[in-house]
């Protein structure tokens, strides 16, 4: 074989490796309970003329790798799903508002052994706070936690 042909295959068995890594990042371990949290890379933002609200799609997907299923309890609705977004420094931008009206009674769900709760929130970020560069998103959804990077990038002028 040439050594164009098998410097192609290591670079392609490189790539491989390398992916089928990256892909198991952030993901539940067998045996554990967890939370995987997921963002786009880049949030461009809208132009501030054009009335559009600054709202950052968030999934969160809570996984049950055990073999038994987990009761899930909040103190009150409002506390089931919680955020903070920190720029890439670890510097606090905002966080999910204490004004709205929540009944004070305790919530609970439960997630069976080998499923997962998935939900899709869109966080209403304030555009006063925000430029362009690097944000990390830290979640808590049902009392377990877990974060996710992400670029603000401002639209042209």
């Amino acid at each position: 074989m040439s050594s164009r042909i098998l410097l192609t295959l290591a670079l392609m068995a490189v790539i491989v490796i390398l992916g089928f890594r990256m892909s198991r990042e952030g993901r539940v371990a067998d045996g554990e309970i967890g939370l995987e949290v997921n963002v786009p890379a880049t949030y461009i933002a809208p132009r501030l003329d054009d009335g559009i609200p600054m709202l950052l799609p968030v999934r969160v997907r809570l996984v049950n790798r055990r073999e038994t299923p987990e009761t899930l309890t909040a103190p009150t609705a409002c506390k089931i799903f919680r955020y903070i977004v920190l720029t890439g420094g670890g510097d606090f931008v905002q966080g999910a508002g204490q004004n709205r009206a929540c009944a004070q009674e305790a919530q609970s769900a439960s997630i069976d052994a080998g499923e997962a709760i998935e939900e899709l929130f869109q966080l209403p970020l304030d555009a006063a706070r925000f430029a362009a560069g690097d944000y990390k998103v830290w979640v808590r959804f049902w009392g377990y936690e877990a974060t996710a990077d992400f670029k603000v990038q401002l639209p042209a002028p």
